[in-house]
């Protein structure tokens, strides 16, 4: 059990990111909101409550502030000029819906393996996503690759 301070009060939350965006999701602890329609609960919760920014995580004294631009530049390279790159994901895997989109301008690739979850590696791929990475190894590092 959680304790926490006297006058204050208890939420729970799961946060995580998703393509580099942080996002958060109240699971119980909210207090009503008041408002008829899903825009005016969020207005609300904007201007009402401090729930929303991510301060709570920093160190006391940091300023937290979310930039998108480094994780636009990282998926603009990836997309558009990042070679020799497999992303592995498994069709559950919560990572593939922020996953990389490919472009096909670059010989990187994506291998979703079939019901497979984050936890989808090389040596539990099938055969032929896992044969077709390491082919794509070996003519990248120019070597044979003994499985």
């Amino acid at each position: 059990m959680i304790k926490t301070k006297p006058g204050w009060s208890k939420i729970t939350t799961i946060d995580m990111h998703t393509g580099g965006e942080p996002l958060r999701i109240f699971t119980d602890g909210l207090p009503e909101i008041p408002g008829n329609t899903m825009l005016e609960k969020r207005g609300y919760f904007r201007d009402h409550l401090d729930y929303q920014t991510f301060d709570f995580t920093c160190p006391e004294g940091a300023d937290c502030i979310y930039d998108p631009e480094p994780m636009e530049k990282v998926d603009n390279f990836v997309r558009h000029q990042g070679e020799n790159m497999i992303f592995i994901y498994g069709e559950w895997d919560p990572w593939l819906a922020p996953g990389v989109q490919i472009s096909g301008k670059t010989n990187s690739f994506k291998v979703v393996k079939p019901e497979g979850s984050h936890g989808t590696r090389i040596r539990n791929l099938p055969e032929d996503q896992r044969q077709k990475v390491l082919n794509a190894l070996g003519n990248w590092l120019d070597c044979e690759i003994n499985w």
